[in-house]
């Protein structure tokens, strides 16, 4: 009797034994993600040789259809809600305990990275008290906790995923083992955009985007939001430090210093 979004392999050809490892990876984690700011899963099987999970159905769309497919930016005020979810979700994420099955079992591990985050994948459940922002597609997640011992050596070296508009540098050079701070860079371009309607780097059309996420620093969002407070500035500037170490370690670190200053 419940609505639910159904999220399947895609089914033109018989997936590889790769795609079928990602899939159930993507299934054990959100099986454990509990959090109001998260996508639920509600369950996963396989049937009929089709591997499925049955999530949350969320009807209010993406922050992405919000902005007009990124015509439309939101005002400050109004996004302060927005972006306390989206941090309170990341915060969990990355203190969460989880378990994770690898080469040698099933171990507990701290901590999941989504890997991916940009506005197509923040959900909005427009609720009577407003709207509720819900990170959803942990599919490249990774407990980073148990980086290299996922079956198969699922990312392997030289493989990246993400989207570049939104990628931290050591999404490319170092991919597999991207921490948490990885999040916080993405999770800072996502609310960039949002709040300026523009990407952290400029596009010019003969630079392979690839290639900007290496050589461009991120802009600063002073120059560009309209009465931007020195505070909130600050918090930006250090989330989307181009060095990671120069960054907040982890969602807890980027929501604790937002609430100080809202």
């Amino acid at each position: 009797g419940n609505v639910v979004a159904v999220k399947t392999l895609l089914q033109t050809r018989k997936p590889g034994k790769r795609k079928i490892m990602l899939f159930e990876r993507e299934k054990e984690i959100a099986a454990q993600l509990k959090h109001p700011n998260i996508v639920r899963s509600e369950s996963a099987g396989v049937w009929n040789g089709i591997h499925f999970i049955e999530m949350e159905y969320i009807s209010g769309g993406s922050l992405w259809q919000m902005m007009e497919q990124g015509k439309k930016k939101i005002p400050y005020s109004e996004s302060i809600p927005i972006i306390l979810g989206m941090l309170e979700g990341l915060a969990y994420a990355h203190d969460v305990e989880v378990f994770v099955t690898t080469e040698e079992g099933r171990v507990q591990q701290k901590g999941v990275v989504h890997r991916d985050i940009k506005p197509s994948n923040i959900l909005l459940d427009h609720q009577p008290e407003g709207i509720v922002p819900k990170i959803s597609d942990f599919g490249l997640a990774k407990a980073f906790g148990a980086a290299g011992c996922t079956p198969g050596l699922l990312s392997r070296t030289g493989t990246t995923c993400g989207s570049p508009l939104y990628m931290a540098p050591e999404h490319l050079t170092n991919f597999k083992y991207v921490k948490a701070s990885a999040d916080v860079f993405e999770m800072a371009a996502t609310i960039f955009f949002m709040l300026t309607g523009l990407p952290i780097r400029p596009i010019r059309q003969e630079q392979d985007p690839f290639k900007s996420v290496l050589e461009d620093h991120p802009r600063r969002i002073r120059d560009y939001l309209e009465n931007c407070s020195e505070g909130f500035s600050d918090i930006m500037d250090c989330a989307l430090a181009y060095n990671e170490n120069d960054r907040f370690a982890n969602g807890g670190e980027f929501l604790k210093a937002f609430r100080e200053i809202i």
